[in-house]
């Protein structure tokens, strides 16, 4: 019976034929022209730099491109990118759809069926969520959990109950999303000192091991969101639990892994040869920090640390140029552009066999790293990486909409979305009812879109 292998496309379900889709679009041209245009005019009508309006809107494209898929059934689905004729790295990738956030502030409806997947397809019995998605739905599950795909999954939960218009979204999924946290907190942390010790399979293409910042700040952005949410439930007991644990962390972290102006891995690499970072100088280093400026839940490391950790991501991985460095496995920037690297080692000590791709240059992952520039007080810092980034893909050697990781039209550059809220001070939370700005550019007179 192929009937259960079927996937289709959602528009299926409202058009019989192409003839129907012309009829359609024939009768409604003017409408939809009107609609189209009212967003992009709206989106345009800032006083923000334009190539940073435009970093924001050219990665909306990703959504239309073959990396994503909207099925019959009504279960949204991406790869991680796509070739010119197919999708590739299925499906669903917690860890690369991690950094996105287009999807979840434009479509939030969207987002949630892939919240859907996570928590009622994708979530093992014991709590794990695994970190690719088969399709159909209605084969067997495979693949198991990626450390930061899964706790992704937490704070992207708490994302979506901040984005929903009350909290029946939460109540529903508030037994799977605790679930997840308690599988994390037995299987990462089972001496309970708050820090991630274990083997930690990531974004990366590797698995690293010991207390770092990389997996360890996300840890600490899931822990603060399922306090939030437990609390919202009323379940204090078990945030309390929560919290204790990420006060144990925090501090460990810090007292451990600061070295006066960035936070390294503590890793034996006797025992682990392979695929560390160790005293590096890592640009995702504070990508939990990311997730906490997202949800408004404060810093979840010292805020003075947290500055000056990333002085040194732009004063060490930000290139002027790239004659002379080699990029390594995966050239994304010509010798005579600037960019940001995914990690150095400014005070040597760099492992014989690094963490993958530390010579590289991920859009979304420089989008990420601005944000955090322009949200943590550094916001000239934060558009200079922004500026990099965009004239790269200006139009003149790459498209201006289809930014390349391991394939084009790649998800992670979503993450560019988060640009808007950070340089609005933007704190939504719809049940709560409450709506914030703090602009940390022109806050006198700034005018920006928002949603």
């Amino acid at each position: 019976n192929l009937d259960k292998y079927r996937l289709g496309n959602m528009y299926n379900n409202w058009f019989g034929s192409a003839e129907g889709v012309a009829r359609y679009a024939a009768a409604n041209f003017s409408r939809l022209g009107k609609e189209t245009l009212a967003f992009h005019d709206t989106f345009y009508d800032s006083n923000l730099p334009y190539w940073l309006v435009d970093c924001v809107s050219s990665q909306i494209s990703t959504l239309t491109s073959q990396t994503c898929l909207w099925i019959e059934d009504g279960s949204f689905h991406g790869f991680e990118g796509c070739s010119r004729t197919k999708g590739c790295c299925p499906m669903n990738c917690t860890h690369v759809w991690n950094y996105e956030q287009t999807l979840a502030h434009l479509y939030p409806e969207l987002e949630r069926k892939m919240r859907h997947t996570d928590f009622f397809v994708q979530q093992e019995d014991s709590g794990a969520i695994r970190h690719r998605t088969v399709l159909p739905l209605s084969l067997p599950r495979g693949t198991g959990p990626f450390c930061d795909g899964h706790l992704s999954s937490i704070s992207k939960a708490y994302r979506e109950h901040l984005l929903s218009a009350d909290g029946s979204w939460l109540k529903t999924y508030w037994p799977r999303i605790k679930q997840a946290m308690e599988w994390a907190i037995s299987n990462y942390d089972p001496d309970g000192d708050g820090c991630i010790q274990v083997a930690q399979p990531n974004t990366y293409d590797c698995t690293i091991w010991g207390n770092n910042t990389f997996i360890g700040s996300q840890w600490l952005a899931a822990l603060r969101a399922a306090e939030e949410m437990a609390r919202r439930m009323g379940e204090t007991a078990t945030a309390e639990r929560y919290h204790g644990l990420y006060e144990r962390g925090r501090a460990k972290m810090d007292r451990d892994l600061w070295n006066g102006e960035w936070w390294i891995q503590d890793v034996d690499l006797k025992e682990h040869p392979q695929y560390e970072y160790a005293t590096g100088c890592h640009s995702d280093q504070l990508l939990g920090q990311w997730w906490a400026d997202l949800n408004d839940l404060g810093h979840v490391l010292p805020p003075e640390h947290v500055q000056k950790a990333l002085q040194s991501i732009f004063a060490n991985n930000f290139l002027k140029t790239f004659e002379g460095f080699r990029q390594s496995p995966r050239a994304f920037a010509s010798n005579d552009e600037m960019g940001l690297i995914v990690c150095s080692w400014p005070r040597g000590g760099r492992p014989p066999s690094v963490t993958l791709y530390s010579d590289e240059v991920w859009t979304g992952m420089e989008y990420e790293v601005a944000a955090l520039l322009i949200r943590q007080g550094l916001p000239e810092e934060g558009l200079q990486v922004v500026k990099a980034a965009r004239d790269r893909y200006n139009g003149t050697r790459r498209s201006p909409w289809n930014e390349i990781e391991c394939g084009d039209h790649y998800a992670r550059a979503m993450s560019s979305y988060s640009l808007l809220p950070a340089v609005e001070g933007l704190a939504y939370d719809g049940p709560a009812g409450r709506l914030r700005f703090a602009p940390r550019l022109q806050p006198q007179n700034l005018r920006a879109f928002f949603a």
